[in-house]
């Protein structure tokens, strides 16, 4: 059950946490390999609601999550200078760098884990 209005459910956050790290995970190939990337953005709670995030698996979400993250690692084990200095261009943001894309991913899953202990706390609350 969601927080409240336009808030997403826990469960909803977890989806979300698996489709965000996937495009993490295409996101930082593109960087790496394409000669003039362009990363595009997404509406992240069009996705929830076209997607219908509350009825998809959490198990294979999770699964996603880990899989991803854990393909990704050795890529960044092994990055050059060179390569930590490639950039592109995002659909909405202008410039993207790899310093954009660690500084986003690196927390990313930390601020859902916060979110979904105020999520815990706020169903608490109404019990």
């Amino acid at each position: 059950m969601a927080p409240g209005p336009g808030k997403w459910s826990a469960h909803e956050i977890i989806v979300h946490c698996a489709d965000s790290e996937t495009n993490s995970h295409a996101r930082i190939r593109q960087l790496l390999a394409d000669a003039a990337p362009v990363i595009q953005g997404y509406d992240q709670d069009r996705w929830a609601r076209e997607l219908d995030y509350h009825t998809l698996p959490l198990e294979p979400a999770l699964a996603t999550t880990a899989a991803v993250r854990a393909n990704t690692v050795p890529i960044l084990r092994r990055l050059s200078d060179a390569q930590w200095r490639k950039s592109g261009t995002h659909s909405e943001s202008g410039a993207y760098s790899m310093e954009n894309w660690i500084k986003v991913y690196a927390a990313h899953l930390e601020g859902h884990a916060r979110q979904l202990e105020r999520n815990l706390a706020a169903w608490e609350e109404r019990q």
